[in-house]
């Protein structure tokens, strides 16, 4: 079913509607910026063409992946890197062999890079059906930050002409032979756009930042132009072509793709067709991810990809650009109050309608206004990370060899990005990954797994924390981890917190004795852990690794110093040099396991409302309260002690009220039995110190609820003849207790009127 029947269209269509402005005020500047990239390649006379490709690719993409999509909220539309491998593609394409014969070999080259874009959306299909999407969790860090990184350089390089109003030249370097041709009205107006893009977020809360840009841009720009300054300044984008050159292309390349130098064309459409598609998988299923995290729903990642495939088999066809989800599109129709998939839906419509109707004002736009637009898209895409990991490897003198392959991979990654192209960056990296993967393979990372309650019996002499474990230690998991915490573990390690923390585990504690080294995407991992327990008031500790007090310079160590070399200083730099230490706390770093479930326990103890389990003194027990040490030996022959078993019930719904009962020790939950079903619902869990089934002594009707023991409870009874007899024998004592038992009573009254209050207010 489509997505604009859940919940059904237009059901808050104001919201939705507004939504769609913001995000259409967003989506178009980008789309026309990729549009730049794509058309600067084919030749400054194609960069219309290039701007309607991106446009009508956001229009179609967007449609397709609303309406059927796993993720109702994505907007989709041409990213930077599947546009700057298109790019590169025509470029290839222009210089091949095949098309130097032709006049105007320019669209044939899109023709034939909108192959690509097809092929692309077919294997995201069978991403989609053979779930390989889920593959795109083992790319490292790393590798993704290279990529980035790369993308950003390769965006910013392609700004140097129209940036500064310099004729293109073979390469970047040549700017050094042509500075006295640079334009300073063309320079100043690209990064006075750029700066007033990145300050608008902080100047003007509402309003779009890509939009405030272009239109200070052009205000600047006209304004030049009407001081004569305007050749001074460039020139505008080129108009855009008709409408109708978005056409089918199989007509146009059939015959080259299977002609003589189909090979050579073939050689280049394969790796650029699976690049556009990884690229694009990866941006949706992270984009995904970012989204259910904002909007608390579960997105369906096959369906996405499935109807991602679709959208951009079918745009490739069509010479429109590639689509993929991305964050920036879709924060503005969130932040928009976007409430349902119609946001979506009708950001597509909107971009359609600005595309058809505002077309011609297009070729309006100064073209070093709309590089200043790309060059925020470039700086937005830098990683600072490995610049960050670099300073620390200098001031560490080398650190430790994981975080040098961490780094190694990242400059890996954009030298092939840079000195060759975006495809040969895609599969160096995946190359890259699989080297990584290889040489720090290991079996499951987690060697055990138990909770703190099986501890209790190692702590002879300690009764306290031994109750304590006893009836809380099933909060407190410990994990034993053995070998490489690392991008190919990691994921194994969280699914499984997962799985702890839905069974009601809010305290972790990983033993890290075994673990040989921690990546930068372990380390990251670990911060994510921190971050889910943390949302249900839970806490990590790690053990046996003690926090590091000597100079990380290594000053103070010997050559035979073990402490250098112990995995405790190892693991405690490796997560030093990428931040972790410092977003997780010194707290949480203890020598040996025994120390961090202590740690646990005391966090625990701090979130419960009643210190669990305790024996309370007899006075504190509000049932017993005033009758003092000669009472209590008059109550003694009125009362029998009974001990119940884990899961025992001790008294039964509907049974006849014959005896009222107080917790000395254990817990027991009150449950209730749902009429005219099999369910059972918990109402209240009772502690030492509780007295339950009181109603006995006032009212004869049946029991309403069932209190069933969770722990081996200790429980004194009294029943009701022996309560009559105490009436007959004792009426100062049954008075006192009446007393009570009425102070009981009004407690809970005053407790439920609060509890009303607050639901009320």
């Amino acid at each position: 079913m489509p997505n604009l029947f859940h919940p059904p269209i237009f059901s808050q269509w104001r919201d939705d509607f507004t939504a769609a402005i913001a995000g259409v005020l967003v989506s178009v500047p980008q789309s026309m910026a990729y549009g730049i990239i794509l058309g600067g390649v084919m030749g400054n006379a194609w960069g219309g063409v290039g701007v309607l490709s991106a446009l009508y690719g956001s229009v179609l993409v967007g449609l397709l992946t609303a309406l059927f999509g796993g993720c109702p909220m994505m907007v989709t539309g041409p990213r930077a890197s599947t546009s700057l491998v298109l790019a590169t593609l025509v470029g290839q394409l222009l210089r091949s062999r095949a098309l130097t014969g032709l006049v105007d070999p320019a669209p044939t080259a899109l023709a034939l890079a909108s192959v690509a874009v097809c092929l692309a959306g077919m294997m995201q299909i069978v991403f989609a059906v053979l779930r390989l999407g889920r593959l795109s969790r083992f790319i490292p860090y790393p590798v993704i930050t290279g990529f980035l990184n790369g993308s950003a350089l390769l965006i910013l390089a392609s700004l140097v002409w129209s940036a500064t109003g310099v004729p293109k030249q073979s390469s970047v370097a040549a700017l050094l032979w042509h500075l006295d041709e640079i334009r300073p009205a063309t320079l100043a107006l690209s990064l006075t756009t750029a700066a007033v893009i990145l300050a608008a977020p902080r100047l003007f809360k509402r309003a779009p930042a890509p939009l405030v840009g272009l239109v200070s841009g052009c205000l600047g720009y006209y304004g030049l132009a009407a001081l004569g300054f305007g050749p001074a300044a460039g020139s505008t984008v080129p108009p855009l072509p008709d409408h109708g050159a978005v056409r089918l292309v199989i007509g146009q390349v059939g015959g080259l793709l299977a002609g003589s130098d189909a090979a050579e064309l073939w050689t280049l459409l394969l790796p650029a067709a699976l690049s556009i598609a990884a690229l694009a998988t990866l941006d949706t299923l992270l984009s995904a991810s970012a989204i259910d995290a904002l909007t608390l729903r579960r997105s369906n990642g096959t369906r996405e990809l499935l109807a991602l495939g679709l959208a951009n088999a079918v745009a490739g066809l069509f010479t429109m650009m590639p689509g993929s989800g991305g964050m920036a599109r879709t924060m503005a129709v969130l932040k928009g109050g976007g409430r349902t998939a119609a946001a979506v839906l009708l950001t597509a419509l909107l971009t359609l309608a600005v595309t058809i109707v505002l077309a011609p004002l297009i070729s309006y736009l100064p073209q070093a206004v709309m590089a200043g637009l790309l060059l925020t898209v470039g700086l937005g895409l830098v990683d600072a990370w490995p610049l960050d990991l670099a300073r620390r490897l200098i001031r560490t003198r080398g650190g430790q060899a994981a975080a040098r392959f961490d780094l190694f991979e990242v400059l890996v990654v954009v030298a092939a990005a840079v000195l060759i192209n975006l495809p040969a960056a895609v599969a160096v990296g995946a190359l890259v990954s699989l080297l990584s993967f290889a040489s720090r393979m290991a079996r499951t990372p987690i060697r055990r797994c138990y909770r703190a309650s099986g501890l209790a019996a190692r702590l002879s002499g300690d009764t306290e924390r031994q109750v304590f474990l006893r009836h809380h230690g099933h909060r407190i998991a410990v994990i034993e981890i053995e070998g490489a915490l690392f991008f190919g573990t990691v994921s194994e390690v969280e699914a499984r917190v997962d799985e702890l923390i839905a069974e009601g585990v809010s305290h972790l504690v990983l033993d890290l004795k075994r673990v040989s080294s921690i990546d930068t995407t372990g380390a990251r991992a670990l911060e994510r852990l921190n971050a889910k327990l943390a949302r249900v008031d839970g806490f990590l500790a790690l053990g046996y690794l003690e926090q590091e007090r000597r100079s990380r310079r290594g000053d103070g160590f010997g050559d035979d110093d073990r402490r250098r070399q112990s995995n405790s200083r190892r693991l405690w730099l490796e997560l030093d040099l990428p931040g972790t230490l410092a977003k997780l706390g010194s707290d949480r770093l203890l020598p040996d396991i025994d120390q961090a479930v202590a740690v646990c326990e005391r966090h625990l103890a701090q979130t419960l409302a009643t210190q669990a389990d305790e024996v309370p003194a007899a006075g504190t027990m509000p049932i017993l309260h005033g009758i003092g040490r000669d009472g209590l030996r008059q109550l003694r022959p009125y009362v029998t002690r009974h001990v119940f078993r884990t899961g025992e019930t001790i008294f039964h719904q509907g049974a006849a009220p014959d005896s009222v009962y107080l917790i000395a020790l254990g817990r027991a939950d009150v449950v209730i039995d749902l009429p005219r079903t099999d369910r059972k619902l918990r109402v209240q869990t009772l502690v030492p110190g509780t007295v339950f089934g009181e109603m006995a002594v006032i009212d004869p009707k049946p029991r309403s609820a069932n209190i069933v023991a969770t722990a081996p409870t200790r429980c004194w009874r009294l029943a009701a003849e022996d309560w009559h007899r105490l009436q007959v024998e004792q009426p100062d004592l049954a008075f006192r207790l009446i007393g009570n038992v009425a102070m009981i009573f009004a407690e809970r009254l005053r407790a439920a009127n609060t509890l009303l209050v607050e639901l009320e207010a």
